[in-house]
């Protein structure tokens, strides 16, 4: 069992730091509107997420202050790209997670 938990530690470690040099600082990266400098909101009242996408006229891609998921969804740091990799694993919120990207 300890073998078990011990292989599923390091593939999880593994993928975190796949996703830190994927990811980091790119979830803070939102299309802003050029004259007010709001955020730009989805069908779903989700801020549009860009940097693998274009923004459309009008809007430019910009730096926000907080991540997805009021600033728990990320990849910034070892610690929370740990906990959005279990959190994909297990199920719990991951298709809150997947809109985003």
């Amino acid at each position: 069992m300890q073998d078990v938990l011990l292989i599923l530690v390091f593939f999880m470690l593994i993928f975190a730091i796949g996703g830190l040099n994927l990811f980091m600082g790119m979830l803070m990266q939102r299309c802003v509107d050029e004259e007010t400098g709001n955020a730009l909101f989805d069908d779903d009242d989700n801020e549009v997420i860009c940097g693998y996408a274009e923004c459309p006229t009008g809007y430019y891609c910009g730096k926000m202050t907080l991540n997805p998921n009021y600033d728990t969804t990320n990849f910034d740091n070892i610690f929370s790209a740990l906990l959005s990799v279990f959190q994909c694993i297990t199920l719990e919120g991951w298709s809150d997670m997947m809109v985003m990207y």
